[in-house]
């Protein structure tokens, strides 16, 4: 973990590391909330998934769902309830028939097409469903919500699908500008992709900014 100013910074690694940063956020704050901003869904099980890798079952564990000692990580099950839980940028084709009883109406969730026709609406809609039952709000950023042909970081590219560096980060600045943020978890970038440091540059950058929000005169 790293600090920006005042505000905590979490570093990943995969998506698995926001059920710790929530289950931990949550025994400070029980009225935590969570703005997800992923290329993915993350509603995956161990009944829906093949490869039953943990970082695509998050949100499925915040909901309550899944394997019990990941869902039960904060001792509560589930950990969110939904009114405090927002998904945003994802892949609809992603999504498992079996998992789609998730996206039920008390879960605010706008994909990726949905986000980059209004990201500026998409994010207020979203801000504002979390922060009606929230006090503090966690924010989780998967680069694969960035269409890899734009900024080919992201561990699990997404090739032609996803926002453009741009619009993430508009979007990701509103979400910042939260009055209720209380951290931001960053996910699942490979510099490996990056050899010259260029691509790391222009994330590193972006995401400074974003955090500095327009709500901070910057």
């Amino acid at each position: 973990m790293i600090a920006a100013g005042r505000i905590p910074v979490l570093v990943g690694g995969d998506c698995s590391i926001t059920v710790g940063a929530v289950a931990g956020c949550l025994a400070q704050r029980p009225d935590a909330g969570v703005l997800y901003l992923d290329g993915d869904a993350d509603l995956r099980t161990p009944q829906t998934t093949i490869a039953g890798n943990f970082d695509g079952m998050v949100v499925a564990a915040l909901l309550g769902e899944g394997d019990p000692g990941y869902a039960g990580l904060a001792g509560t099950v589930p950990m969110l309830p939904p009114q405090r839980l927002a998904l945003l940028g994802y892949d609809e084709a992603g999504i498992d028939p079996r998992e789609r009883h998730l996206l039920g109406p008390a879960l605010s969730h706008a994909d990726g097409n949905r986000v980059a026709a209004d990201p500026l609406g998409a994010t207020a809609a979203a801000r504002a469903h979390v922060e009606a039952s929230a006090g503090a709000i966690l924010v989780h950023f998967d680069v694969d919500a960035v269409d890899s042909a734009d900024l080919p970081l992201a561990n699990y590219p997404h090739h032609g699908k996803g926002l453009t560096f741009g619009t993430a980060m508009t979007v990701l600045s509103e979400l910042c500008a939260s009055p209720a943020f209380a951290g931001l978890v960053l996910t699942e970038v490979n510099p490996t992709h990056d050899p010259g440091g260029d691509l790391l540059d222009r994330y590193t950058g972006g995401v400074a900014a974003a955090l500095a929000g327009p709500a901070r005169d910057r």
